[in-house]
């Protein structure tokens, strides 16, 4: 065990620290430290780590750390200063060196990618032009009505010429409406009919003699304000008999199995009931 080995164990074991609370203030490994007290100064990293250990355990055994670093280099001098001051004059030679290469390829480079931006910019520019000069004098040259020379059986073309007319756009199939029952409340039906804005009624007389009320229904609040349309008995005043309305309607039939109702040429069937029958029928729009 060394001279410098025994002042720093004596002066752990003085203050009463263990190798492992020394080795978790220090942050040194265990095994360093043991070395560091035995005088084993090869089993150290080396001469810059074996200073900063003998320090750093002066310190936490509370030593003056440059008193202790002065008995180290009369135990173990610092040979080397010199090899490393040697040592390190090429490298920072070739540091300055690789600096200096490196930002001439970064000159390069970047010099290069300008160049290839102006390149691409000027290359789509001047494709660009031509496409617009193809496009213009295709347009000059192309004839407004095409023609086509017609063919006579014998394959020989005919001497006329035919213009060819586009063909006609289609007109849209219109669309037609549809009734469907929504609920039915005793002896009430409630029916909506969809793609038509407003009601077409007609009422056609099929047996016996029938007594009906047409009124229109106009909102009022949470219920509906009944204006007459007409009523009385289809035999007397006519049938078939047809009504039109942009609101709701609401209709009591005195014998449903004696008539045929019809709402925007569609059948609402009735059955074959003696008892009066109401409905209600609203047009839910376009």
């Amino acid at each position: 065990m060394s001279e410098l080995g025994q002042l720093l164990k004596k002066a752990r074991l003085e203050q009463g620290i263990t190798l492992d609370q020394l080795q978790e203030t220090t942050k040194i490994r265990k095994r360093y430290l043991e070395a560091i007290e035995e005088g084993d100064y090869k089993s150290l990293p080396g001469n810059f780590y074996v200073r900063a250990f003998i320090k750093s355990y002066a310190e936490a055994v509370g030593l003056d750390p440059n008193e202790v670093l002065s008995m180290y280099r009369n135990v173990f001098p610092d040979t080397n200063v010199g090899t490393v001051t040697e040592s390190l004059s090429p490298k920072r030679t070739i540091t300055k060196r690789s600096d200096k290469w490196s930002k001439f390829a970064t000159g390069v480079m970047l010099a290069s990618f300008f160049l290839l931006i102006v390149g691409l910019i000027y290359y789509f520019a001047y494709r660009n032009h031509d496409g617009v000069n193809q496009s213009v004098n295709g347009s000059n040259s192309s004839p407004i009505t095409d023609k086509v020379a017609t063919v006579n059986p014998n394959g020989s073309p005919a001497g006329g010429n035919v213009e060819v007319k586009s063909a006609a756009t289609p007109s849209p199939t219109p669309v037609q409406p549809e009734l469907k029952l929504v609920k039915s409340e005793g002896n009430m039906d409630y029916y909506q009919l969809t793609n038509a804005a407003s009601l077409s009624l007609e009422m056609t007389l099929t047996g016996t003699d029938c007594w009906f009320q047409i009124d229109k229904l106009t909102p009022n609040g949470n219920i509906f304000d009944h204006s007459m349309i007409e009523q009385g008995n289809l035999a007397k005043l006519g049938s078939p008999r047809k009504w039109e309305s942009d609101q709701p309607i609401f209709m009591n039939i005195g014998l449903p199995k004696a008539i045929e109702l019809k709402v925007n040429g569609i059948v609402v069937p009735l059955g074959e009931i003696s008892n009066p029958k109401k409905l209600q029928i609203q047009a839910a729009g376009l």
